[in-house]
């Protein structure tokens, strides 16, 4: 279902990589702060500035994805 999802979106392979490489760098980061390990990349102004940035265009591709899967469903 996902696969398909995802082609019916329109958005490619690439973008859905950097989406999961953006999302596993956030709970990197996200879990230094609460469960106090090391991140690979250490927390700075400039790493929270790059995730933020890239989260508005990030999310809103995920929820594209979601409205289609929903539209499968019906």
């Amino acid at each position: 279902m996902f696969d398909f999802a995802v082609a019916q979106s329109g958005i490619r392979a690439g973008e859905i990589e950097s989406i999961v490489i953006w999302s596993e760098v956030l709970r990197d980061a996200r879990n230094a702060i609460h469960f106090g390990v090391k991140p690979v990349i250490p927390n700075t102004y400039e790493k929270v500035a790059v995730l933020l940035l890239a989260a508005a265009d990030n999310l809103s591709k995920l929820y594209h994805i979601k409205r289609v899967a929903e539209q499968l469903q019906h």
